[in-house]
């Protein structure tokens, strides 16, 4: 029996959503009809994005969210520019992460919205956090490469929306530091939203769920779908980003 796929929605604070459910769907025939590898080492690409932007999200204490999504930026903040930050193109992966904007000092969860030359950027610059034979010829060679970059990248399993079980694939996470955290600050962002009142909100809707909830998960999320860098947009605008200073 084919499963009927619902036209997206909008949610005036979280942007295009669509069916949780339906979401997984596609992913699981993407996976199928690429005959992609499965058992957690999947990776997958996946975000909330336009032809402009592309969506990630943190988890922050109040003092420090709170400015940020007040000026647009994390300048004048508590925000620390000496230690690594993680960004996250998963909404379900953040909520698992922050308990849905519950735990302590990641109590507020803001929606950031990168300019997409700029994320490429980032992505075209980043070291894996485990060793890729394929990319290094040996283990002291990637470790110095990973030492020397302002960019990581980790996958890690993403999760059930809201049961927070890991599913059959990865989702990437995004580590900036140093002068690539400078960069994210200075001209990466498009903007930056307070979600927190609308990520609770949503947690009460998939709560009022019947029982069944994790075959019949139909509420709307944060539609993120396959993203794939633009070779043919990429501009010197943003060549000398990551070198920016404040």
């Amino acid at each position: 029996m084919s499963t009927v796929i619902r036209p997206e929605g909008h949610d005036s604070v979280l942007g295009p959503c669509h069916s949780w459910k339906d979401q997984q769907k596609r992913i699981s025939d993407y996976i199928s009809h690429n005959k992609l590898q499965s058992a957690l080492r999947t990776r997958l690409l996946l975000a909330q994005h336009d032809n402009e932007t592309v969506t990630v999200y943190q988890a922050y204490k109040p003092s420090i969210g709170l400015s940020a999504a007040r000026n647009g930026h994390f300048r004048n903040s508590e925000f620390s520019f000496s230690r690594m930050t993680w960004i996250k193109p998963s909404f379900s992966w953040i909520m698992n992460r922050s308990g849905w904007a519950t735990k302590k000092n990641q109590e507020l969860v803001l929606a950031i919205r990168l300019h997409r030359q700029y994320f490429d950027e980032l992505l075209e610059q980043s070291v894996e956090t485990r060793w890729d034979a394929a990319k290094f010829s040996s283990i002291e060679e990637w470790r110095i490469a990973l030492k020397d970059s302002d960019v990581l990248v980790q996958w890690d399993p993403e999760h059930h929306v809201l049961s927070g079980a890991p599913l059959s694939y990865r989702v990437i996470q995004i580590g900036i530091r140093r002068k690539a955290l400078e960069g994210f600050n200075s001209c990466g962002i498009v903007s930056i939203l307070n979600i927190t009142e609308r990520v609770h909100e949503l947690r009460k809707e998939l709560m009022s769920v019947p029982s069944d909830y994790d075959l019949s998960c139909e509420n709307e999320t944060p539609l993120e779908t396959i993203y794939s860098m633009e070779e043919t947009t990429r501009t010197k605008r943003f060549g000398k980003c990551l070198l920016a200073e404040l």
